[in-house]
């Protein structure tokens, strides 16, 4: 299994053995949720075979079609202890869903919060502004969580703004890869390393990321 994340798309091009996105159409047989996603087997053409989406309702017997995604082998989930054979992770239902690397939404008026302290605090804009000379060294944003993807690849993907930043311009949000975890409307700190230029596959590409982050309140 992976022990360091540059990237979502590297870890999923390395650990595991991924091979080619797949399309996954049929019927659910079994489902359960864990960590923010649902799982559900997926009969078709009297095979089967498990699929990770972001969680929504799903009983045994649903028919069910899921955009196509990075097929995993011998895939171990940290929140349901248990291996996969083999698994695909889905965005979810066919049809137009949310990626990692997408903005939460529009910039948030309301959103407004102080700076993060020290040398090498920088504020959401500044770090996109930055990110060339920044890139591969630390930093700390402070920022309110705006959205949360939870358990994909054994890390929580957090959204934040502070204020900054343009919505034309696309640099108010930002992107933290981290371990810990939050919660939608706090005001955290988070302290990682800069990487700018990320393709996180499957169309989802983010100017400016902070990887290994930890988080503070």
């Amino acid at each position: 299994m992976m022990k360091r994340w540059a990237l979502l798309a590297a870890a999923l091009l390395c650990a595991g053995g991924a091979r080619a996105a797949q399309a996954v159409a049929g019927q659910v047989a079994e489902t359960m949720d864990a960590g923010g996603y649902t799982y559900a087997r997926v009969v078709q053409g009297g095979a089967s075979i498990w699929t990770a989406v972001p969680r929504m309702k799903l009983k045994a017997g649903d028919a069910v079609s899921f955009q196509p995604g990075m097929v995993m082998v011998n895939y171990k989930s940290p929140t349901l202890g248990r291996t996969f054979e083999r698994i695909v992770f889905s965005q979810g239902p066919t049809g137009p869903a949310p990626r990692i690397g997408a903005p939460a939404a529009k910039k948030a008026a309301s959103v407004k919060t102080a700076k993060a302290s020290g040398p090498d605090a920088r504020t959401i804009s500044e770090l996109y502004a930055q990110r060339a000379e920044l890139a591969g060294k630390r930093a700390s944003v402070r920022g309110q969580v705006v959205k949360v993807n939870r358990a994909i690849m054994d890390l929580n993907w957090v959204h934040l703004q502070d204020g900054s930043g343009d919505a034309k311009a696309g640099d108010f949000e930002l992107v933290v890869a981290t371990a810990g975890d939050a919660k939608l409307g706090e005001t955290l700190t988070a302290t990682g390393t800069v990487a700018k230029d990320r393709d996180l596959g499957m169309g989802a590409r983010i100017p400016v990321l902070l990887e290994k982050a930890s988080l503070s309140r």
